[in-house]
């Protein structure tokens, strides 16, 4: 008999234990939304949109984009010398010739890491999706950045843009900082959208 108590005993503390494990990761705590976000982070690069970085600057929309010799654009050249662009003479007299190189059809330059949570909302009902939901936001870094990313954020054309400002380690904390709508699963908490934009295949 005593022997079938301890048995039972220890049933019930392990069972125990795994209710409180499975209420763990359902919390809303900063290490269970870190992870939650690292998690997302590691298999989803950031990637270098260059029509987006370069329209701010110039105003530039497509590609092959032709400039005279007269014409100064130490932005597109900095892009050649990282190996993005290829710039070569074109059918149209003086001109040249800039596009992509292979490298720039598709350039990442790091995975985010979040390093901590700054703050989050009480989590919230979320029928649409049948659980709960909290915004949080949340202070990073990023990691596995190649050179020729740093040779990019460190040109003088680039230094002041929001690209640099990415790599920088000593950025102003507001530079490194983000949102992300969480969402509470069956596998806990999982990113639904990152600054506004929908997250998919979030596993």
């Amino acid at each position: 008999m005593t022997r079938k108590i301890a048995m039972f005993s220890a049933l019930l503390s392990l069972c125990a234990l795994f209710a409180t494990l499975g209420c763990s990761k359902n919390s809303a705590t900063d290490t269970n939304f870190q992870n939650a976000l690292n998690h997302y982070f590691q298999g989803n690069q950031e990637c270098f949109d260059i029509y987006a970085q370069l329209k701010p600057l110039r105003g530039w929309t497509s590609f092959p984009f032709l400039v005279t010799p007269e014409y100064k654009s130490p932005e597109l050249d900095a892009l050649v010398e990282v190996g993005l662009l290829s710039k070569k003479p074109s059918n149209f007299g003086t001109a040249r010739r800039y596009d992509f190189t292979a490298l720039g059809s598709a350039p990442c330059y790091g995975n985010k890491k979040v390093e901590r949570i700054f703050n989050y909302t009480e989590p919230g009902g979320a029928p649409a999706v049948g659980g709960k939901k909290s915004t949080v936001t949340y202070i990073w870094s990023l990691t596995n950045v190649p050179a020729w990313a740093r040779n990019l954020a460190a040109h003088k054309s680039w230094a002041q843009t929001e690209f640099a400002n990415a790599l920088n380690s000593d950025a102003p904390e507001d530079k490194h900082k983000g949102e992300a709508e969480m969402v509470l699963t069956h596998l806990g908490w999982r990113v639904a959208a990152v600054d506004g934009s929908p997250v998919r295949d979030d596993k």
